[in-house]
């Protein structure tokens, strides 16, 4: 992924991380740190038939590579990417009606068909649902499908970027090889086939984890460029 491109990404997530964070102090699934993830998931749209993926940020080692693709990105907190915006309306109360009201309250955004909400903004409106004490997620979407997931951990005690990256690669079946560290940031990045993952350790925000289908933010960046 082009170094333009991922800080553009990177930047509206923290953006509205920094808004999950305002809007609600707390927030998370019965898994309450990176290390209760799962390593598999499930089936994504396939958005790279007609635009593939990047992978030249940096690339894993060979024996990594067959698990380092998007068919076996990570589930967080049972979010993953590909996810039908109503698999996630099914965990998440008052889901609907928020998902609605951002994506008709946004002429931009709803010709693009793409839709940005946080969990803070969940919280406001309807409250909070069990079993999310401890993370604040936020999800993005294009075309109804989980394009981009961010999962903010506000529990998890890990303040060492070698560690937070060590714990969560372990835990979620992706390679401890091949990372590309900005210590300065607190901050990691792996590129996969179809997709990357960024992690971050920086005490603003506490540590998150951010998943992104490489093929979909090209799309979404192509269908804004049209408007």
């Amino acid at each position: 992924m082009g170094q333009r491109f991922l800080c553009t990404i990177v930047a509206a997530a923290l953006l509205a991380m920094s808004i999950s964070a305002a809007g609600c102090g707390a927030s998370s699934s019965s898994n309450k740190s990176p290390s209760g993830g799962v390593a598999s998931s499930g089936s994504p749209t396939n958005y790279a038939t007609a635009t593939p993926a990047s992978t030249n940020t940096q690339s894993v080692s060979p024996a990594s590579a067959t698990a380092c693709t998007v068919a076996k990105a990570p589930i967080l907190q049972g979010f993953f990417l590909g996810q039908s915006s109503e698999e996630v309306a099914s965990r998440v109360k008052g889901f609907v009606a928020a998902y609605m009201d951002e994506k008709e309250g946004n002429l931009y955004k709803k010709e693009v068909n793409f839709v940005l909400l946080t969990y803070g903004q969940i919280v406001n409106k309807f409250g909070e649902t069990e079993g999310f004490e401890d993370v604040s997620p936020i999800w993005h979407f294009l075309d109804d499908k989980l394009v981009g997931l961010v999962v903010r951990y506000t529990d998890d005690g890990t303040s060492d970027i070698n560690e937070f990256v060590k714990k969560m690669a372990k835990a979620n079946g992706l390679p401890e090889t091949g990372w590309k560290f900005k210590r300065e940031e607190q901050s990691a990045e792996l590129s996969c086939t179809g997709f990357d993952v960024i992690v971050s350790t920086h005490p603003q925000n506490g540590p998150s984890i951010m998943l992104f289908d490489t093929a979909a933010e090209k799309e979404k960046q192509r269908r804004m460029k049209t408007q």
